[in-house]
């Protein structure tokens, strides 16, 4: 139990120290979703699973931050598209 404390710790400071990398960030909250997942399975902290659900949901998340952040660029653009266009056609209707 103390290593679990110590390993949380640890994973904490890291997402503080490199949070503003996205990636970073959802490895971290997945390897710490996945170490309080462990906390309500009985007899996981004694078997393979230990390290199997953490690192699977670290690289999941990982992935799936990766993926959502090129979404949210696509997304960034297609606003700014939306609102210069209708910065546009108001100046228009000024005229």
């Amino acid at each position: 139990m103390t290593f679990f404390a110590i390993l949380i710790i640890a994973l904490g400071i890291l997402v503080l120290v490199v949070g503003k990398h996205l990636v970073i960030l959802g490895a971290g909250v997945g390897a710490l979703l996945g170490i309080g997942i462990l906390r309500f399975l009985p007899g996981a902290q004694d078997s393979l699973w230990w390290w199997i659900i953490p690192v699977g949901l670290a690289v999941l998340f990982m992935i799936g931050s990766g993926v959502l952040k090129g979404f949210i660029r696509l997304i960034t653009l297609a606003f700014g598209a939306v609102a210069g266009g209708a910065i546009v056609f108001a100046a228009l209707d000024l005229f």
